[in-house]
């Protein structure tokens, strides 16, 4: 009891100037205490910020079902304007719920990168279920996002070929913008030179197809036999690939087309050829 009694004695003495100045130190204290809390809940609703400037590769699919995870999926690439205006959208979205529904199916997915092929940093990924956004940071949950006026899906359907049919199809009360009729590009991704018999060899891979001045990329798989095949809007195209089976100083070789290629409306272009050229 005496230790006790010792221990408030000590704590008085830190008051000082009894009943008053005790009453002013809580007073403080409660005060502090208010402003942590408000800072912590400001902290939690400061709205998440997007990269910008970046690259967005954006992935719709071929096959959304509410029984099945989505599958066949077709991505598209956007540097530039079109990377910084698909996050400000992002950024635009309110804070959301946590997901909450018996039935629901992922429509797209959306990752952010400090350049092509490196790891990335952000993810938005856009549920079926209510226009909810789940997003993440360094795979560190945040805030999830509420897309309830399609803002962010009319964005990925706008970029998106009529290949990505599961997304664009289960799109609720969202509408699927108007789109210039596609043309289809077919091709290989080979090696040639290298050891005998020099070539060509297919490769399975990775191919893009770079629109000329929208910045804007489709990627495409080539299967082992090396063809790949894809549906573009419109336009004028530079085509490149990599392959895990041609490296260059540990790295994925860059390969190309010799020509760009001209995309028209309801055509097909049949062809192609992407060249790793090895020494």
């Amino acid at each position: 009891m005496a230790k006790r009694g010792g221990d408030v004695t000590w704590r008085r003495r830190s008051l000082g100037g009894g009943p008053k100045r005790a009453a002013a130190a809580f007073g403080l204290s409660a005060a502090v205490l208010v402003i942590a809390v408000l800072a912590g809940c400001q902290a939690v609703r400061r709205p998440q910020l997007v990269p910008k400037d970046k690259v967005a590769d954006v992935t719709g699919y071929a096959r959304a079902s509410i029984t099945s995870p989505s599958s066949g999926p077709i991505t598209v690439q956007l540097e530039g304007y079109r990377e910084a205006g698909l996050a400000a959208t992002i950024e635009r979205l309110p804070p959301g719920p946590p997901i909450d529904c018996h039935e629901d199916v992922v429509l797209y997915r959306i990752l952010f990168r400090p350049s092509p092929g490196a790891a990335a940093n952000y993810e938005a990924v856009g549920h079926g279920c209510e226009g909810s956004v789940l997003v993440n940071e360094n795979a560190t949950s945040l805030v999830p996002r509420q897309d309830s006026h399609c803002a962010l899906f009319d964005a990925v359907a706008e970029v998106l070929p009529s290949s990505a049919s599961g997304t664009l199809d289960d799109r609720g009360s969202c509408k699927v913008p108007t789109k210039a009729r596609e043309g289809a590009v077919d091709g290989e991704l080979v090696r040639e030179g290298g050891p005998e018999p020099g070539g060509p060899v297919p490769l399975p891979g990775l191919v893009s197809l770079s629109a000329v001045g929208p910045e804007l990329s489709y990627l495409v798989s080539a299967g082992a036999d090396g063809d790949f095949q894809a549906f573009v809007a419109p336009g004028t195209y530079s085509l490149t690939g990599r392959s895990p089976k041609v490296l260059s100083d540990g790295q994925e070789m860059e390969c190309s087309a010799a020509h760009r290629v001209v995309v028209r409306s309801g055509a097909r272009t049949n062809g192609l050829r992407v060249v790793c050229n090895v020494r």
